[in-house]
C-alpha cells in the first residue's frame, strides 16, 4: 500500500492561501457598516437634543441637510457592507473595491488628523468664551486627533496592507475562477473611476439642499439645483466612459476636476462662509460663531480644496496610459 502525502495548502494551491486576510478584512468592513448604520439610524433622534447652555428650542437641522446625511451615511453603511461580505466570500471584485475604499479612508483620516489639530486656535477661544478653559479645548483636539488616528487611519491602513499582496488576488481568483466586472481595467484606473463616481454622487446630495457656490456666486432654488445636476452628472458619464476607456470620458473628468475647484476657490474667497450657514439652517448662533473665525475658514477651505483638486487632477493626467491600454482581465 502507497503512502499518503500530506502537503499543506499553500503548496497544492501554488500561492500562500490568503482567506483569513480576507475574513478579517470583513468582519472589520461589516462592524464598520454596523456603526454607520447606527449613526444614520442616530441622525433623526439627534433633532430631538436640546440646545446647550439652556438655550431654547432644538438643534434642527433643515430638511435638505437631513436627507443628505441619511443618504451619506446609508450608502457608506450599504458600500462597506458589500464589500465586507464579498470579502468573507472570497469574491474577486471584493479586493480591487475593498483597496480602493481603504486608500479613501486613509486620506480622509489624514485629512480630518489635519482639520482637527488646525482647529485648536479656534477651539481655544470658542472653550474660553464658554468659561472652559484651555484645557478642555486641548481634550477635545486630542480626542478628536486620536480618534482620527485609530479608526480613520490606523485601521483601514491596516486592512490596505493586509488586501494589498498579490497572494490575496490570487486567493479570490482561486475561489472566484469568473472573470468580473472590475478585472476590466488596472487598478489604477478603477480607483480613479470610482473616485469620481462618488464625486459626482456627493455632489447630488447638494440637491436638497439647494446651495451651491458657483464661481463667486451663492446659487439657491432651481439655479443651484441646475449646477449641481449638471456637475454630478459631468462626474458620473465621465466615470462611466472611462470605464469603457474612452478617452472623451477621461478628458471629461479632468475638466469637470478643475472647474470644481476653481470654482470653490473663487467662491471662498468671493463669499463669507456665515452666507452659506445663512441660506442653508439660519441658525443665529452658528452664523455668529462663523463669522468671528471667517478667516480660518476661508483658508482651510481653499488649502483644502487647492490639495485636493489638485492632487486629482495630476492623478487624472497620469491615468491616460491606462486608458490607452485595451479593455482586458488585467492582474493588479
Amino acid at each position: 500500500m502507497s503512502q499518503l502525502e500530506y502537503r499543506s495548502p499553500p503548496t497544492l494551491l501554488g500561492f500562500t492561501d490568503k482567506t483569513w486576510a480576507l475574513i478579517t478584512v470583513g468582519i472589520l468592513l461589516l462592524l464598520s457598516a454596523l456603526v454607520l448604520g447606527c449613526l444614520t439610524a442616530a441622525i433623526p433622534v439627534s433633532q430631538m437634543m436640546p440646545r446647550p447652555r439652556g438655550q431654547s428650542g432644538a438643534v434642527v437641522m433643515p430638511m435638505g441637510q437631513l436627507i443628505a446625511s441619511i443618504a451619506m451615511y446609508l450608502a457608506l453603511a450599504i458600500a462597506f457592507g458589500s464589500i465586507g461580505i464579498g470579502a468573507i466570500l472570497k469574491r474577486r471584485w471584493a479586493r480591487p473595491l475593498a483597496l480602493i475604499l481603504c486608500t479613501h479612508w486613509t486620506l480622509a483620516g489624514i485629512g480630518t488628523l489635519v482639520f482637527v489639530c488646525a482647529l485648536f486656535p479656534m477651539m481655544k477661544e470658542e472653550f474660553s468664551k464658554q468659561g472652559l478653559g484651555s484645557s478642555a479645548a486641548v481634550g477635545f483636539v486630542v480626542a478628536g486627533a486620536v480618534f482620527s488616528s485609530i479608526f480613520m487611519i490606523a485601521l483601514p491602513l491596516s486592512m490596505l496592507l493586509m488586501m494589498r499582496p498579490a497572494a490575496v488576488r490570487e486567493t479570490c481568483e482561486y475561489y472566484d475562477p469568473t472573470p468580473r466586472w472590475t478585472d476590466r481595467c488596472s487598478l489604477a484606473l478603477l480607483g480613479g473611476i470610482v473616485t469620481l463616481g462618488v464625486m459626482g454622487a456627493v455632489l447630488l446630495l447638494a440637491v436638497p439642499i439647494g446651495v451651491v457656490g458657483f464661481f463667486g456666486v451663492l446659487l439657491t432654488g432651481p439655479a443651484a439645483m441646475l449646477v449641481v445636476l449638471m456637475g454630478g452628472g459631468a462626474f458620473l458619464v465621465s466615470a462611466w466612459r472611462m470605464y469603457h476607456h474612452d478617452l472623451r470620458g477621461w478628458l471629461l473628468g479632468l475638466i469637470a476636476t478643475v472647474l470644481m475647484t476653481l470654482s470653490t476657490v473663487v467662491t471662498a474667497f468671493v463669499v463669507p462662509a456665515s452666507e452659506f450657514i445663512r441660506q442653508t439652517s439660519n441658525d443665529p448662533a452658528q452664523i455668529e460663531q462663523v463669522q468671528r473665525h471667517e478667516g480660518v475658514s476661508r483658508a482651510m477651505t481653499i488649502s483644502l480644496s487647492l490639495l485636493f483638486g489638485g492632487a486629482l487632477a495630476v492623478y487624472i493626467v497620469r491615468l491616460r496610459k491606462h486608458m490607452l491600454a485595451p479593455p482586458a482581465a488585467i492582474a493588479v
